[in-house]
């Protein structure tokens, strides 16, 4: 039955035609359609399985040298100030091991010799500081292995910005890093506006390079040696 069926199917006949020429209904023509359909899809599965898979091709590397892609990681080398109270500020650093080491190998010195040292510019009034041109500096020595520091005792209305590096022997400053620049408010209101006023009108006018005023930055150290402290004349 499922012969005439199809042969009359593949002349464009319906269900219904069929099953009258066949002397049947309509269900059983499509009964056996669907039957014969089903086991149709069946069977082509059956032989797609019995298909062997093809082997992966395995890559080979042509040439002498086998290279190895790795995820190499930037060193990260960073310094950050920010507020604490009033006058006081907290910076905090992350620099890799291996930044320090290059940097010591290449001057031909090491941790035993070079001291850690924060370097507190004074850049008030200051708009592109250059590393040379603060009105004046103070140098904190730190542990090797500290990664946060405070920083006590700073005057209002001053601008300060740290650098983060290592001193040598002869006195030389090697920065690293250099983090971003805060100014203490004016507490009292009577001063408030004042001290930039003066040191843009001076910088405006060009009657002298550096402020009439320079001032010291006090803060502790673990170090029973006074901290360095030098200014531009």
């Amino acid at each position: 039955m499922i012969e005439e069926i199809l042969e009359l199917r593949s002349k464009g006949l319906s269900f219904r035609k069929i099953a009258v020429q066949l002397n049947t209904t309509v269900g059983k023509v499509q009964y056996s359609w669907v039957k014969y359909q089903k086991s149709r899809k069946e069977k082509e599965e059956k032989e797609e399985m019995a298909i062997p898979a093809m082997p992966k091709k395995k890559t080979v590397r042509k040439g002498k040298w086998k290279a190895r892609i790795h995820k190499i990681r930037a060193p990260r080398c960073d310094l950050h100030l920010t507020f604490s109270k009033y006058n006081r500020l907290f910076c905090y650093w992350t620099i890799d091991s291996s930044i320090i080491r290059s940097m010591l190998n290449y001057h031909q010195t090491s941790t035993d010799d070079a001291r850690a040292v924060l370097r507190i510019f004074n850049v008030s009034g200051i708009p592109h500081f250059n590393g040379s041109n603060a009105h004046s500096y103070q140098d904190i020595m730190v542990k090797t292995e500290s990664t946060d520091w405070y920083l006590n005792e700073l005057q209002e209305g001053r601008s300060y910005c740290i650098e983060y590096g290592f001193l040598l022997p002869n006195d030389h400053f090697l920065p690293l890093v250099r983090s971003n620049t805060i100014t203490i408010p004016c507490i009292d209101n009577q001063k408030q506006g004042l001290v930039g006023k003066e040191i843009l009108d001076e910088f405006s006018k060009k009657a002298q390079t550096t402020p009439k005023w320079i001032e010291h930055v006090s803060t502790y150290t673990y170090y029973e040696k006074p901290s360095i402290e030098k200014e531009k004349r």
